[in-house]
């Protein structure tokens, strides 16, 4: 009976009874850790923190690497490597720097990895660097295969993303304009088989990237193409785009162009009359009637077919516009000159007066005229730099009606009496007392002006004429609460404060000189105290 029971409690659930029943899981005695070897990899890895020998900590994780102490081991071997990289890169000891970021990306979180890659990173800038001057040497010397050569040798050995990409951005318009100069002489010399040789070499496809290679295989046809299309060349040099699509037409027909070579033509073709363009267009800023260059711009951008206007020749044409509309309102440009809106006004684009609006200039914001007629003028809202001629027109921000801008400060104008609503203005707003108060305009009837008083919100009705901008600048004669809070005495504004719906102002009080701090609405002032009425009645 006891024995059957013995056999009963071993047949339980297994993994609760096992260690009872003779049945616990052994372990490997190759990978089996114990205490005293937690214990132990914890002692050295402090006596290894207290060296900062990357050596200890190696040896930890190879001695004892599932324990605890082995995971921090792996951190501060990665810090000690990633100091050892970073003192190796200061020292341009680029072996040492990258051996040592390299085995510190095995060990390291993600902080130090980061680490570790800034200092791979550099490496191949510098190494992409060299390169680079090397290859742009070999070129400048027109050993254009010993160029390709120099790139591709590293290339070939599958270095990091950026050695690769900074390598290719480095070095390729060098080895394409060098293949190009040696494709020309190889075509010229009658060696087409050459010319694409060098192009199809191991050294071209590795050392090219893939626009680069592209580019350099676009300047191979081009270049055919040329060759094979030299009766059109008198035409492109007297601009008869027109004629040479035509002759290109035919040789496309007769079979003697492909319509990939075709397509490569009429770009030669376009190219030429870009150019051209881009030539006439700058020489009509300075002409009399741009309007007729611009005119012969778009009979030759038709002619030649173009699908879309080039941007460079497109930003040209959009400038022209604005001299065109200068030509037509009869202004004048001059050197820049600074000006004052009177009121907000309008900006219109620069290709037209009457155009759409792209913008406001606020009243009393300055501005620069840049060319100015009897009506509209054109300016710019950023300083121009003393910009003329097409420089002129590069700057401009738009026109605006003359009738609103000022050669001298509108800051203590009011402006017109259409913009007044809303403005802060100073006015005997307290009849019948002579003393002007702050307050903001909210509406005008004629000559009568409705102002709501900053300090209680009353409204006042006041006429147009006995209004006064209301700035408080320093040096404004004010009377302020001096000596006590019933009799106000005279007092000069030194500074803002605060702005807001009521800001404070510092003013120094003329009886010994004390300076206090006021809100404006408890200030008041006097007309003969203000600048005289802008514009005058």
């Amino acid at each position: 009976m006891g024995t059957r029971r013995i056999l009963a409690r071993c047949l339980v659930p297994l993994t609760l009874l096992a260690a009872a029943c003779g049945g616990a899981e052994k372990k490997d005695p190759a990978t089996a850790l114990t205490d005293q070897d937690e214990g132990k990899a914890a002692r050295q890895l402090e006596r290894a923190k207290g060296s900062g020998d990357a050596e200890r900590f190696r040896q930890i994780i190879q001695r004892f690497p599932a324990t605890k102490a082995a995971d921090e081991a792996r951190e501060e071997l990665a810090k000690v490597l990633i100091g050892q990289a970073e003192a190796a890169l200061a020292k341009e000891d680029w072996t040492t720097a990258e051996e040592r970021a390299e085995e510190a990306k095995i060990h390291a979180g993600l902080e130090l990895t980061t680490r570790a890659r800034a200092v791979l990173d550099k490496i191949d800038e510098v190494r992409a660097v060299s390169l680079a001057e090397d290859a742009a040497k070999l070129a400048a010397e027109g050993k254009c295969a010993s160029a390709l050569k120099k790139v591709a040798a590293p290339l070939r050995k599958k270095p990091r993303e950026r050695l690769r990409k900074e390598t290719h951005k480095l070095t390729q318009k060098t080895l394409v304009e060098c293949i190009a100069k040696k494709l020309e002489e190889e075509l010229l010399a009658g060696n087409l088989e050459a010319a694409r040789t060098m192009l199809e070499s191991a050294d071209a496809t590795t050392a090219l990237s893939n626009e680069g290679y592209q580019e350099a295989t676009k300047a191979l046809e081009r270049l055919v193409v040329r060759e094979s299309t030299k009766a059109i060349q008198p035409m492109l040099r007297e601009s008869k785009w027109a004629e040479a699509l035509a002759a290109l037409d035919a040789l496309k027909e007769k079979g003697e162009l492909t319509d990939r070579e075709h397509d490569v033509a009429v770009e030669l073709v376009q190219d030429a009359a870009t150019k051209h363009l881009i030539d006439l267009a700058s020489t009509a800023f300075g002409s009399r009637s741009p309007a007729s260059v611009v005119s012969s711009i778009e009979a030759q951008v038709k002619a030649a077919r173009f699908k879309a206007v080039p941007d460079a020749l497109a930003e040209l044409v959009k400038q022209l516009a604005a001299a065109i509309e200068c030509e037509r309102v009869k202004c004048r440009l001059d050197r820049p000159r600074v000006a004052w809106a009177w009121g907000s006004i309008d900006v219109t684009e620069p290709a037209s007066t009457a155009g759409a609006k792209v913008g406001k200039i606020a009243h009393a914001q300055s501005f620069w005229i840049l060319g100015a007629g009897k009506t509209h003028a054109l300016v710019a809202v950023d300083d121009p730099a003393g910009a003329t001629g097409r420089g002129a027109y590069e700057k401009a921000t738009g026109w605006v009606a003359m009738d609103h801008v000022r050669s001298a400060t509108t800051e203590r104008w009011l402006p017109p009496t259409d913009q007044l609503a809303g403005v802060r203005v100073w006015g005997p707003l307290r009849p019948p007392e002579r003393a002007y108060h702050l307050g903001t305009v909210v509406k005008v009837e004629g000559s009568k002006v409705t102002v709501k008083r900053m300090s209680d919100s009353m409204e006042q009705v006041v006429d147009l004429g006995d209004l006064r901008m209301g700035n408080v600048f320093k040096g404004l004669k004010v009377k302020a609460f001096c000596v006590d809070e019933l009799h106000p005495e005279a007092a000069k504004v030194e500074s803002v404060v605060a702005e807001g719906e009521t800001p404070k102002i510092q003013v120094v009080c003329e009886k010994g000189g004390k300076t206090r701090v006021e809100v404006a609405s408890a200030l008041t002032t006097q007309a003969d105290w203000l600048p005289a009425r802008q514009p005058a009645r």
